[in-house]
């Protein structure tokens, strides 16, 4: 038996042998894509290559994302009436996690359709076929607490300080100084951006809906590109079982509020 290491021939023979048919092949594809996409963003985020070099790989990344998103979608089908049901939640979680996983070449918009997805098989597992989904579900609703809904207004105001140092011509200690006062007190803010994330989510996601009930009870001290919130005390509220209901009337008042302040 041969156990050496794959060959630069194995790997040209694997990547050109990949049959339509192949049980494995909407993975294969998907995850060679994913790399793709990664090589071309790092392409474009390269200031040391060409700007015609830079600009071709953004156009790229920026046309072959939305279609290997639609390819991933439409090729991982969930139907408890299929035979195959089982096989079927198997890849459909396997894309969607792997998915999740690629943020540094995925729109996020899309990776928060996928996180719903996931997120609505747990709720409605009718067939019990997923005895984790309580766990998972968990999980799920705390990665779209910290990854989709809260933003580090820290980070966007060291983006802040940086500019008014380049602009100002601001000596480098003074620059640092400004910095580390940013870092030492972090604020997690949920600002308009985010807010479109959080009214997607309301349907399926009681981490959102605690959310959008701190937000209505201190809509007072909202305030214009701040937006500041307690994740500690919607964190606590989640995690002691609350479901809050977020009525029309609750949801048009929080509106208001992120498009007059």
């Amino acid at each position: 038996m041969d156990t050496s290491d794959l060959t630069e021939n194995d790997f040209k023979q694997i990547f050109s042998q990949q049959p339509v048919s192949g049980t494995f092949r909407v993975l294969a594809v998907s995850c060679s894509g994913l790399n793709y996409l990664q090589a071309l963003k790092r392409t474009f985020a390269d200031s040391q290559l060409d700007l015609p070099c830079r600009q071709k790989a953004a156009h790229d990344w920026l046309t072959l994302e939305p279609r290997l998103y639609r390819y991933t979608c439409q090729n991982t089908p969930l139907s408890i009436y299929d035979a195959g049901y089982k096989e079927e939640m198997k890849a459909y979680i396997r894309l969607r996690t792997i998915w999740l996983d690629a943020a540094d070449c995925t729109f996020m918009r899309h990776r928060h359709v996928m996180l719903m997805d996931l997120l609505r098989l747990c709720h409605n597992d009718i067939c019990q076929c997923l005895p984790t989904r309580d766990i998972m579900a968990d999980e799920l609703e705390k990665q779209l607490f910290h990854e989709y809904l809260l933003y580090d207004m820290g980070l966007e105001n060291t983006r802040f300080v940086g500019r008014e140092a380049v602009s100002n011509g601001y000596h480098e200690c003074d620059f640092t100084l400004e910095i580390e006062d940013i870092m030492k007190e972090p604020h997690q803010a949920i600002p308009r951006t985010r807010f479109r994330y959080l009214k997607r989510s309301l349907s399926e996601s009681r981490m959102a809906r605690c959310c959008a009930q701190w937000l209505y009870e201190h809509r007072q001290n909202l305030r214009r590109n701040h937006w500041i919130v307690d994740e500690t005390a919607i964190e606590k509220s989640y995690d002691s079982g609350d479901n809050p209901e977020i009525t029309d009337a609750i949801l048009h008042e929080l509106e208001q509020v992120y498009c007059n302040i």
